[in-house]
């Protein structure tokens, strides 16, 4: 769960003023929020950055993945690359363990699944398309 849904939940807690004698669990009003703001138009939890939702770790899988899509041999500079790139990766609407970032200097369109585990974040997998030239990589 995102923090600016979980914000938006207790705010509706606060905000609520209605004497209830059993308040829903807040992992349920969260998820109430996230509804909430998705029908209004104005998904805040949709711009979180990857990077503020704990630590990025790339696994050695979603490392070579990249090497091999970007054509570089050191699959070490490959990772680091990466982990820079995902930094300000978004979060997929619908698919919550689909995180996506693009970059317009190197022109790449990287789609990652992340296996979230508290605050270590698990890129398992990479996707990398070139969007310059309608996903063909040169």
């Amino acid at each position: 769960m995102t923090a600016a849904i979980r914000k938006t939940a207790d705010y509706i807690i606060r905000q609520s003023g209605y004497p209830q004698p059993r308040m829903p669990p807040i992992d349920e009003l969260a998820d109430l929020a996230h509804a909430y703001i998705a029908l209004a138009g104005t998904d805040d939890a949709s711009h979180d950055a990857l990077g503020g939702e704990g630590q990025i770790y790339v696994s050695e899988r979603a490392a070579r993945e990249y090497a091999a899509a970007v054509r570089e041999p050191n699959v070490e500079i490959a990772r680091q690359e990466l982990t820079a790139v995902l930094l300000e990766a978004r979060q997929h609407s619908t698919d919550l363990s689909l995180w996506r970032a693009r970059s317009r200097s190197s022109g790449l369109d990287i789609s990652a699944r992340v296996d979230i585990q508290g605050k270590l974040l698990v890129v398992t997998q990479v996707s990398v398309r070139d969007f310059n030239t309608g996903g063909r990589r040169q």
